[in-house]
């Protein structure tokens, strides 16, 4: 038990560790409880949302999530999937 504590200090002390941290994770760190998210299909309209994504209708969400996240490099957290 207490495994949302336990990620959520263990991102805490990734975003206070300025050295490589921040070099790894230069796009940020985000917390994303996934508590509501009752199936896998849900999952990109979870993540667009916590990402506040711009979406457009040229492609699938999925796609649009993936292409939106794929430079990144960026520590999420996803809680309670």
């Amino acid at each position: 038990m207490g495994k949302t504590r336990l990620a959520v200090e263990a991102a805490r002390a990734v975003a206070e560790d300025h050295g490589a941290a921040a070099r790894r994770f230069a796009d940020g760190i985000l917390f994303t409880p996934l508590a509501s998210v009752e199936a896998a299909e849900y999952l990109p309209a979870a993540l667009a949302s916590a990402l506040a994504m711009r979406l457009h209708e040229s492609a699938t969400l999925s796609e649009q999530v993936i292409d939106f996240l794929r430079p990144k490099r960026m520590l999420l957290v996803l809680d309670n999937f």
